[in-house]
Order: structure tokens, then sequence, then C-alpha cells
């Protein structure tokens, strides 16, 4: 599906617990999810319902930040953190809850 986040299209799909897309090679191991910041999409390996939606949760996240920061590399201490969930938590939570339901999950 796509979905637009801080006014960019992504494309989210909900993909098989194998699929490859979330096998991330960095952590030598197969992830619950991935997200591209360089292609905006986010890929969530289909598990039970909790984890899908911890792991949207999450990817969304990396989502916001990819398209809020220009400095991948940059060091986040506790205070960025804080500020950075003050202004985008809620909506990252509505996000998850929205594309939830047009994926069809209560």
């Amino acid at each position: 599906m796509k979905y637009k986040i801080l006014g960019h299209t992504w494309t989210i799909e909900f993909v098989a617990k194998d699929d490859p897309r979330i096998n991330n090679k960095a952590y030598g191991k197969s992830c619950f999810g991935y997200c591209s910041g360089d292609t905006r999409e986010i890929f969530v390996g289909l598990y039970q319902k909790n984890v899908i939606e911890n792991t949207l949760t999450h990817e969304l996240t990396h989502a916001y930040m990819d398209d809020t920061l220009h400095y991948p590399s940059k060091k986040y201490d506790a205070e960025f953190i804080a500020e950075f969930c003050a202004s985008y938590a809620e909506q990252i939570v509505e996000d998850t809850k929205k594309i939830l339901k047009l994926k069809g999950e209560n």
C-alpha cells in the first residue's frame, strides 16, 4: 500500500516471515521488519498481531526519522530523543492504527 508520511509517499508491504526483504544483512539475522529511507519502503513480517503492530510502529519511527533528519550518522542524545518523541510519537502511533485498519486488522 502507499501511505503519506510527512508529505512523502512511502510503500508499506506486509510480507512472509521468510521474505528476504526483512533479512537485514547488517544484523546478520532475519528481522521482524525493515525500513529503507533510500527507497521509502517499509516491509513488515506477518507475525502475530502484537508483533506486527510493534514492528510497524518501530519501522514508522525510522521513516519519520529518515524524512525529518538528513544526518543518518548523527549520534542521538537523550535530549534529541525526548524532543523527537514529543513531536512525533502520537502521530506515529495514529499512523500505525490507520495502516492496520487499512490492512484489515482491528
